[in-house]
């Protein structure tokens, strides 16, 4: 069974063994532990910092060393709490959440927390625009746009092409006329 002795202080503690027989052998073994006391550097990562609702991230615990830690406690910053290593959190409405994490580990001075900021914004709102241009011999123009006004990039997919611009609007000539499947992603920059 082990014996656990808290140390206060650094030190260099000689421990002594002797075992004994019932028959009254003895055998006497001295060893010296150092005693450190070292730190805990809490921190943790996150796969993106930043996400649309409902954000649902992975927090992974990368505190060093962790082979000392027996506690964790997570507050994300909504009233909610974990106490798991590397927890997953779902946050549903937007805001920016401080995100505290603290360890403890074995000794009253052995715990360190640290605080980060993830943000989670609304889904982007936007609507497509289209405006119909007859042109000559078959050839139709089209106009596309695509308000947003957090864009920073418009991505179209129209007639398996990726056409980006950094701009809402696109001006697009089809060859042929029919229905058209038009997609548009927007990176939005908030």
């Amino acid at each position: 069974m082990p014996i656990l002795r808290p140390y206060i202080n650094e030190q260099n503690v000689s421990i002594k063994l002797t075992a004994t027989t019932i028959q009254g052998c003895k055998n006497t073994k001295t060893s010296t532990l150092n005693v450190k006391f070292g730190s805990i550097s809490s921190n943790f990562t996150v796969p993106s910092y930043v996400g649309c609702i409902p954000f649902n991230p992975l927090f992974k615990n990368t505190t060093t060393p962790n082979n000392v830690i027996y506690e964790y406690l997570w507050d994300f910053g909504d009233g909610s709490f974990s106490k798991l290593e590397n927890p997953a959190k779902a946050y549903t409405k937007t805001g920016t959440y401080f995100i505290k994490f603290k360890v403890s580990g074995i000794g009253a001075n052995c715990f360190d927390s640290i605080t980060k900021k993830i943000i989670v914004s609304d889904v982007p709102k936007s609507k497509l625009t289209i405006s119909d241009t007859l042109g000559c011999y078959g050839y139709l123009g089209t106009s596309l746009k695509a308000p947003n006004k957090f864009g920073k990039k418009w991505t179209w997919f129209i007639d398996n092409k990726n056409i980006e611009t950094q701009s809402d609007s696109l001006f697009y000539g089809f060859d042929k006329a029919g229905i058209k499947t038009v997609i548009v992603e927007i990176e939005d920059s908030a």
